[in-house]
């Protein structure tokens, strides 16, 4: 079992990040420290946010607290059973009262794949849906799902993890793992660590999966060079274009192609705004930069320091891109 699997979250206590999302979902399963009843609760839930951000491990927890014995959890990857006839399979297997624990529990991961003809027949199971049935969803791609079926879902949408809370999970997993009890990590551990959250996009999965690759290795500059590369490997191709074009020397049109592309991304402002940081940094590693080169590196680093998380998140990382378009002297507000 690899590592991500390992120290995955199995109660809402053990989570980290996404807190108004955990609060949420407990007020819904406790009410004064009691249990609320089934006919009470939404039965069909909504997932959604980036790889990597918890989703089919909050999915886990709520079947879980739900009562759902594990062999009356049906867990289906929606990718490779995406058709009509497939749905029909699952909503037919779903009719029967659990085999075991409280109630039956079917988790759609990447439920966006489901064509729309297989999300109808998924439709009519939310509307017509047993009290022992419950459905979870969890998608990448919210647009994906039909609105019908989105309205008959309670939604959540999960976001990307702080640097401070991706410490937390690689640290606890360190414990977990590599470590005797009462063994502190010592300063390289603690060096992977910081590297680690240095250039990872806010994703748990993706930070656990470099920890695991990388924890054996003893040389820092040599786990740098890993994490950097595997980082800038994940981002998209339209993500990557925006990082070499930030960090590159080209002036004319600079602010028109960033612009374009903020106006057509789907990507979080913050997935993107830590992607051309990690570029930034991975650049600074390479050897030949210039002095000019160097600077410039530098004043991306600087300038896009602040977090582009909530409602504003866009709007900053736009202002900040602008800023770098434009060389401007000035990054306050």
């Amino acid at each position: 079992m690899n590592l991500y699997n390992k120290v995955r979250p199995s109660s809402f206590e053990e989570v980290k990040g996404n807190g108004a999302i955990v609060r949420a979902l407990h007020s819904i399963f406790f009410t004064r420290g009691k249990k609320v009843e089934y006919e009470f609760l939404p039965h069909a839930f909504l997932f959604h946010g980036d790889s990597g951000t918890g989703k089919t491990t909050l999915a886990r927890i709520v079947a879980k607290v739900l009562g759902c014995a594990p062999m009356s959890c049906i867990e289906v990857n929606a990718a490779d059973t995406r058709g009509i006839d497939s749905m029909r399979e699952i909503v037919e297997g779903v009719g029967a009262s659990p085999l075991a624990g409280a109630c039956r529990v079917v988790i759609l991961d990447e439920a966006h794949q489901l064509t729309a003809a297989a999300q109808n027949v998924l439709l009519k199971a939310l509307e017509d849906s047993a009290e022992h049935t419950f459905w979870i969803l969890c998608t990448t791609s919210l647009s994906g799902i039909i609105t019908t079926v989105r309205n008959r879902c309670s939604m959540y949408g999960t976001r990307l993890l702080r640097k401070s809370e991706v410490r937390s999970v690689l640290l606890d997993a360190i414990a977990q793992e590599y470590l005797e009890d009462n063994e502190e990590a010592d300063s390289h551990l603690l060096g992977i660590v910081d590297l680690i959250c240095a250039h990872t996009d806010g994703s748990a999965r993706k930070a656990l999966v470099l920890l695991e690759k990388v924890i054996s290795l003893e040389d820092l500059s040599a786990v740098e060079d890993i994490v950097a590369s595997e980082c800038i490997e994940s981002v998209s191709p339209e993500t990557l274009a925006i990082c070499k074009l930030m960090v590159g020397s080209l002036r004319k049109g600079k602010w028109a192609k960033v612009r374009e592309f903020l106006k057509g991304t789907k990507e979080e402002p913050e997935k993107i705004r830590l992607a051309i940081i990690g570029f930034a940094r991975y650049e600074l590693l390479r050897e030949g930069c210039s002095e000019d080169q160097i600077l410039l590196l530098i004043k991306v680093l600087e300038t896009l320091s602040r977090p582009c998380f909530g409602p504003g998140g866009k709007s900053l990382l736009a202002k900040n891109l602008c800023i770098l378009c434009f060389d401007f002297n000035s990054v306050e507000d």
